[in-house]
């Protein structure tokens, strides 16, 4: 990975507790992100092809792609890609 898309993801997982408003709207989503399925579970962490991990990194090198795997089916798309972005590097 570059050197942004490391700073990126760690930043992502750093903030990624405030996602939860945006990407898991109602009480039923709460209750689907559960350990030990594939809803990517309570823990902000990732891995490569991974889908127990809440961030998924796919892709071959030099053209990975992140996956957040706690969007839920009830969020608005275009609230939850709006603000995943602002996680990342320089947010505060």
């Amino acid at each position: 990975m570059t050197p942004l898309e490391r700073s990126f993801l760690q930043s992502l997982l750093e903030h990624l507790p405030s996602l939860g408003p945006f990407t898991l709207p109602t009480q039923a989503s709460y209750a689907r992100v559960q350990d030990g399925v594939w809803s990517g579970g309570t823990y902000s962490c990732w891995g490569h092809e991974n889908r127990e991990s809440l961030v998924r990194v796919t892709g071959a090198r030099g053209s990975h792609h992140l996956e957040i795997r706690s969007i839920d089916g009830t969020a608005a798309p275009h609230v939850a890609l709006a603000a995943a972005p602002r996680r990342g590097p320089g947010s505060a």
